[in-house]
């Protein structure tokens, strides 16, 4: 399958640190142009944004126009993120069953879960389903600052997971919203510390994704 910008599937690649790697999922390179990689810059007052606009990136992966104003201005007529934060950070937060209601409000049936590890992260990519990871912002970011005692603080959209090659995973790639050095790829063992050991939750959708991308041109918005 091909699309403008590349291949969707495996193909070889070279991690960060310099290993070969396999990649299934979106193409990274192709993702961080076609989804959202900036929260918080659609709706005055609304900046923690990082669920909400992993909701609009997994709708995207299924063909669903919205854009993360969309979703924010939804969400905060139906009572789905927080609106009375007296600071914008606070302003569009979301919880795990809320993020379910507005994929599901979209069309995309979804589910939380939690307790869930690594090997399960990289069979919802392999299944191609689409994936919100709840994890901690200072591991990732490495910024202590952000850590606020370990716990999942952060929302991203999953896209990858990549395999060295003795087929064991070395790291999986991402679209951070709310990144400060516009990071997409997250080594295994950080994801480890950051998200499985943070609870491992997360949001997954019940059916996959077509083959390719788009699976449909357009398609429902909010019911």
């Amino acid at each position: 399958q091909q699309t403008d910008a590349g291949p969707v599937g495996a193909w070889p690649e070279v991690a960060p640190d310099g290993t070969t790697i396999s990649v299934e999922g979106l193409d990274p390179y192709w993702q961080m142009a076609e989804l959202d990689s900036v929260q918080g810059d659609e709706v005055p007052g609304f900046k923690g944004t990082c669920g909400l606009t992993s909701v609009a990136n997994v709708a995207q992966m299924f063909g669903v126009e919205l854009t993360e104003g969309q979703v924010v201005e939804f969400a905060a007529a139906n009572g789905l993120c927080v609106t009375d934060s007296p600071k914008p950070g606070g302003n569009g937060g979301t919880l795990e069953p809320d993020q379910v209601a507005l994929l599901e409000a979209a069309g995309i049936p979804a589910h939380a879960e939690s307790g869930r590890g690594l090997d399960d992260l990289a069979s919802y990519i392999d299944d191609n389903k689409g994936v919100i990871v709840e994890l901690n912002a200072g591991v990732v970011w490495d910024d202590p600052s952000a850590y606020d005692g370990g716990k999942a603080n952060h929302a991203v959209t999953l896209t990858g997971v990549a395999r060295d090659e003795s087929g064991n995973i070395a790291g999986f790639f991402i679209c951070d919203s709310g990144s400060r050095e516009g990071r997409d790829f997250v080594p295994a063992d950080e994801m480890r510390e950051g998200w499985e050991n943070a609870g491992g939750s997360c949001v997954v959708t019940d059916n996959p994704r077509s083959q390719g991308y788009p699976p449909g041109q357009g398609g429902p918005q909010f019911a």
